[in-house]
């Protein structure tokens, strides 16, 4: 088995255990953990498709990748917002909300990508997520009376600050990746695949702290 089959394996295995913990802690979480635990099961689903559906696109002309990109910077702006992140200035969630819809239909339906980047969309949403991530645990670490590594507030926005900052590296200057041949192509390649696996175990250890509706529960 070569390094880049077990990377894609292990990557595969780790979102689907992430999905399997979802629907066994989705009753027994409250409310305001819904929009984090749709997140892992879209980016399941997507990543699912992505890998194994033969053609780049969803619905016609969307890109899955542009879609992931969609379904992650929403359900996380609404976690975010059930998390009081807009709680003084409302109206910015309605803004952002807009903007980031309008960006991804324009990107989706008219533009071109340059040969010397990627998807303007996603350097945005990747920087747009990775701020709002350092909002969320701003706003929680004063408070929580958890350990770091039992506290999953901490753990999922830890995961979304790394893997949205160098998602958002790679895809503003992977045109440049490219012309600097293979060699290095494949590091990258490694490297980012590496803090995936990472992530996403941050990821399930981020689901099995979620505390239930009575009591803090853990596995």
């Amino acid at each position: 088995m070569t390094l880049t089959l077990f990377l894609f394996i292990s990557f595969i295995v780790l979102h689907f255990i992430t999905a399997i913990l979802v629907w066994q802690v989705w009753e027994k979480a409250a409310a305001s953990w819904r929009p984090m635990l749709l997140f892992f099961v879209a980016n399941f689903i997507l990543e699912v498709i992505d890998a194994f559906v033969p053609v780049n696109t969803v619905f016609v002309f969307v890109k899955t990748g542009l879609l992931q990109a969609l379904a992650a910077v929403l359900l996380i702006l609404w976690q975010a917002r059930v998390w009081k992140v807009f709680e003084r200035r409302p109206f910015w969630y309605f803004i952002i909300f807009g903007v980031l819809l309008a960006l991804w239909l324009f990107e989706s339906l008219f533009f071109t990508h340059p040969s010397t980047g990627g998807s303007y969309f996603i350097v945005i949403s990747s920087f747009c997520t990775t701020l709002l991530a350092i909002e969320m645990m701003n706003r929680n670490l004063p408070e929580s009376q958890q350990v770091f590594w039992r506290n999953p507030v901490f753990l999922y926005c830890a995961g979304l600050i790394f893997h949205y900052t160098l998602l958002g590296l790679l895809e503003l200057f992977g045109g440049y990746l490219k012309d600097s041949g293979q060699p290095a192509l494949y590091k990258t390649y490694f490297f980012y695949s590496s803090i995936s696996i990472f992530v996403q175990l941050l990821y399930i250890r981020s689901v099995l702290c979620i505390p239930a509706k009575d009591k803090y529960y853990t596995y």
